[in-house]
């Protein structure tokens, strides 16, 4: 799962000025054949993690069937979540980011319906929603695991099922320069 300091929006930490604690997210991942979630703090560190891979069922058919990808994040969700919840509790959340583009869109849609309810869920407190797009998180990590900051503008090319020329002005500043999708 790819998280990044980007997340990190001023909603979210106007939201959380008045704990003097790290600011704690939880993130959802299913753009694809992979159930994962993990919880990091402000400063980037991964509190705790958890994934499912479908990897073996769908080699069997030779690709991604997008219909049953769909169908076992629907069976791994909840306990891929509740593994990261068993260490930090939900009362200890401050938001719950979640991959809503791109990707397979029965997959994504997953996710995105299990962090909405996830963000409901909590009687008398509303837990901030944070979409990520998919690409933009892979292309900041370096932000979380090198611990630095990066100067933009910069080009990236990211390749994984769909092969993408970005540039980067800044967090949420994309422009795509080519994109081609993989819909095996």
């Amino acid at each position: 799962m790819v998280m990044s300091r980007a997340l990190m929006t001023r909603g979210v930490r106007r939201f959380c000025t008045s704990v003097r604690r790290r600011v704690k997210i939880l993130g959802i991942e299913t753009s694809c054949d992979d159930t994962g979630a993990a919880i990091v703090d402000d400063t980037g560190n991964i509190l705790v993690e958890s994934l499912r891979s479908q990897q073996n069922i769908h080699l069997k058919f030779g690709g991604i069937i997008p219909p049953l990808a769909r169908d076992l994040h629907n069976v791994s969700i909840k306990s891929v979540v509740a593994e990261c919840l068993d260490t930090v509790p939900l009362s200890e959340v401050d938001a719950v980011a979640v991959t809503n583009r791109p990707g397979l869109i029965l997959s994504l849609e997953v996710g995105v319906g299990f962090a909405k309810e996830l963000c409901r869920s909590c009687p008398g407190r509303r837990i901030p929603l944070i979409p990520v797009h998919h690409m933009e998180a892979h292309a900041l990590t370096v932000r979380m695991v090198e611990k630095k900051q990066i100067s933009f503008t910069f080009y990236c090319h990211v390749i994984r099922r769909m092969t993408l020329w970005m540039w980067f002005h800044g967090p949420r500043k994309i422009m795509a320069a080519w994109l081609h999708m993989d819909e095996s």
